[in-house]
């Protein structure tokens, strides 16, 4: 659902430092480094990234960013031509919000000839609650009588635009007041590539689908 931007250079800074004459080699620790992409991924938080010398604060806060951007478009796509610029502006400042409200737990790491498995404890963040049920069919009724008032019909364009309003309003109720599913445990996988770690694009597509539902 979403785009996941590898950081093939995120190791880049670490790397140089193990290779200077003089500077400690430091022992690589898989489950801390989970944890810092992912913070830094979904909570905004670079602390751990920097810490472990990933990159640059500015570096974590553009994953934030990216990851929020990509939430954000994929929702606009699926709210469709109703959403304009002043929605769209909402709607990315809800996304940001439920990002940082994710709920997850790294666990340990096991090692296997150099590949780690590290397993992430995740409570998804449910958002389909928001636009099921008679409740929301309901408000969606009285949301378009509201708008039609006096009118006989109502065009397609003011339905469409409607409809994303409520939407939106759904969405920032879920912010307001989060609910999360059963715990669920996803698997990561953390390997080296070209002499720097990562996790895999097909991992990260897991652990973003189960965070938010």
């Amino acid at each position: 659902m979403r785009r996941r931007v590898l950081i093939a250079a995120l190791a880049a800074v670490m790397a140089a430092g193990l290779l200077l004459p003089g500077c400690e080699k430091k022992e690589f620790d898989a489950a801390t480094y989970v944890q810092a992409m992912m913070d830094a991924t979904y909570h905004d938080s670079p602390e751990g990234f920097v810490e472990m010398e990933l990159g640059k604060k500015s570096d974590a806060e553009k994953m934030h960013d990216e990851t929020v951007d990509a939430l954000t478009e994929a929702l606009s796509d699926i709210l469709g031509e109703g959403i304009n610029e002043d929605i769209k502006k909402s709607l990315r400042k809800t996304v940001d919000s439920l990002c940082m409200k994710t709920d997850y737990e790294v666990g340990e790491a096991l090692e296997d000839n150099g590949v780690y498995k590290v397993e992430v404890n995740i409570k998804p963040l449910e958002l389909s609650s928001a636009f099921e049920g008679e409740e929301f069919n309901k408000q969606a009724e009285e949301a378009v009588k509201a708008s039609m008032k006096d009118k006989k019909d109502i065009t397609e364009e003011e339905l469409s635009s409607v409809l994303t309003r409520l939407l939106v309003q759904q969405l920032q109720k879920v912010e307001k007041e989060p609910t999360y599913s059963g715990e669920q445990t996803v698997t990561v996988t953390v390997r080296k590539k070209d002499d720097l770690y990562e996790i895999p694009a097909a991992d990260w597509e897991v652990v973003d689908q189960r965070l938010i539902r």
